[in-house]
């Protein structure tokens, strides 16, 4: 039997107007960062988070989701979308809170959101039989209008166990609300090929919902959503699980505590799976060329850091003494043209090389 601590956000779209991208970016790179995500990939329009970086022979990469930042110049928008496994690990860092924070700090629509719970109290292939054939009496209403028995489609297949099993669709992809419910054991099974004795029976409900209906609230605490749609076709509501309340008001969220860019920048490190990845590399070395961050080693990889670091430092001393943008750009070609000229002149601090002393004596007999 279900209840409202088994329910959990799923997947996440959030949009908000393009005039708040540079911000929402910013604020989502701190929390995206204390989760230890890092940019996976990035183009002229999509931004993509992840906790692996991508590596084309690796099919295990990006196991944790992906977060994608993605602009729509055409239509003003900005689209936040997070996956489940994102989510999953939001909620188990207690990092939830702070990024549905950070997309509430503008304003927003909730665009697409799953709504899902997990049964391990009843055998999937008998559950999900029975919903298939609730859905085709045309006994299954998700809202004020139901579902036709035309709307009803599914896949069934065998289980290694000799049980017919699979998925159930209620309602048409172009609706605002619709279900999804299948057998997570046999989907597992499928996509893992995993001892299928060490699978836990198991039957999963999911409830989607689109074009503006849900909101941050049903993303941070989603069992009424999920009940409102799912009662009383298919469950009955618990008693501890409140009516839901369509575009609620009256949800906040704790204002995120302040922190210092020392503790941001340790936090990064230890959680930036890129840092440590560069370790190992260095680590293994190149041949002959072992432990590359070794000062006193060949690979020079250290000597590349302190670089970056200098160079970082220099940029960020430029936008501070020059806000502009206008003069930073022009103290940058300052700065060029003075690498360009001779050391002696760039010591001597004038413009091209010092004249010699005796031309600037005046001459004899004048």
């Amino acid at each position: 039997m279900l209840n409202g601590r088994d329910v959990f956000c799923d997947s996440l779209t959030v949009t908000s107007p393009l005039e708040h991208f540079a911000d929402l970016r910013s604020l989502l790179t701190h929390t995206l960062s204390d989760a230890g995500f890092c940019v996976a990939f990035a183009t002229d329009t999509v931004e993509a988070w992840s906790t692996v970086s991508p590596d084309a022979t690796d099919t295990s990469r990006f196991a944790r989701g992906l977060v994608r930042i993605e602009r729509y110049p055409r239509a003003g928008v900005v689209a936040v979308s997070a996956s489940g496994q994102v989510l999953t690990a939001l909620r188990s860092l207690h990092l939830l809170g702070p990024y549905l924070h950070d997309l509430a700090r503008h304003p927003h629509r909730v665009t697409r959101m799953d709504v899902t719970a997990d049964d391990y109290t009843v055998f999937a292939p008998t559950e999900v039989a029975r919903v298939r054939d609730v859905g085709l009496a045309g006994a299954v209403s998700l809202t004020r209008k139901g579902i036709a028995p035309s709307d009803v489609s599914w896949t069934f297949s065998l289980r290694p166990d000799g049980h017919e099993s699979g998925t159930v669709n209620l309602g048409k992809p172009s609706a605002n609300v619709s279900l999804l419910v299948y057998d997570k054991r046999l989907e597992r099974y499928s996509k893992t090929r995993a001892d299928w004795s060490n699978l836990p029976e198991r039957c999963r409900y999911e409830v989607r919902v689109k074009n503006g209906l849900p909101t941050l609230h049903d993303a941070y605490e989603p069992a009424s959503l999920f009940f409102h749609h799912l009662a009383p076709s298919l469950c009955s509501v618990p008693a501890d699980v409140p009516a839901w309340v369509p575009r609620g008001d009256g949800f906040t969220l704790p204002d995120r505590s302040k922190r210092f860019a020392s503790d941001i920048l340790v936090s990064r490190v230890q959680s930036s799976p890129d840092l440590r990845q560069l370790c190992q590399l260095a680590a293994a070395g190149d041949g002959l060329r072992r432990d590359l961050f070794n000062p006193s080693g060949y690979g020079g990889g250290l000597a590349l850091l302190q670089h970056l670091v200098a160079d970082v430092y220099a940029q960020e001393s430029l936008r501070l003494d020059f806000p502009d943008r206008d003069e930073r750009f022009a103290a940058v070609q300052q700065r060029r043209e003075a690498r360009k000229q001779p050391r002696a002149a760039r010591a001597a601090g004038v413009e091209g090389l010092a004249p010699p002393d005796d031309a600037l004596a005046p001459s004899v007999g004048s």
